[in-house]
């Protein structure tokens, strides 16, 4: 049944991303509901990761590339708040997605709290993809920088000058 669940979260990503919201939340809805069934013998072992946390987050992705970041923010504090302090992979990269739901909103001080977190990652988790994330993200606030306080710009320069040196 994982399988199926993880069918229907690859579906609503995409509907998503087509700008389809009712049928990729219609998906996503199907997706947690074979989810809540567990897991079960007949599913593949590789499947051990498909869980709440996992499936949060590809919510909140689903809502970010609609353009609601707002339910996106709430979903990626979720996704944080579900992942393990032992798991750093996940949590980098669910950090890194939240600081860029916060960046586009412009909730600054939020932002200056996650990006304290994302730091103790950027040396100690090899992504490139979240490293990438974090460019951009870092590349969103230089386009803002008058509207941005300058203790969070600091932060930001010092992230992309962190960036630069782990690539």
């Amino acid at each position: 049944m994982i399988g199926r669940a993880l069918f229907h979260v690859r579906k609503a990503r995409a509907l998503a991303q087509f700008g389809d919201g009712p049928r990729a939340f219609d998906d996503l809805a199907k997706a947690w509901a074979l989810l809540s069934d567990g897991i079960t013998t007949r599913d593949p072992a590789w499947t051990w990761w498909v869980n709440e946390c996992e499936l949060t987050w590809h919510e909140a992705m689903c809502h970010a590339e609609l353009g609601d970041w707002r339910h996106a923010v709430d979903l990626f504090w979720r996704t944080v708040d579900l992942c393990p302090a032992d798991k750093p992979r996940g949590r980098y990269i669910y950090l890194a997605h939240l600081l860029e739901a916060l960046v586009t909103l412009r909730a600054w001080g939020d932002a200056e709290s996650v990006i304290d977190d994302v730091f103790g990652y950027v040396g100690e988790v090899g992504s490139a993809r979240t490293a990438a994330l974090l460019r951009k993200v870092v590349e969103h606030v230089e386009r803002a920088w008058p509207a941005v306080p300058s203790s969070f710009g600091d932060v930001v320069k010092d992230l992309g000058q962190l960036l630069a040196r782990a690539s």
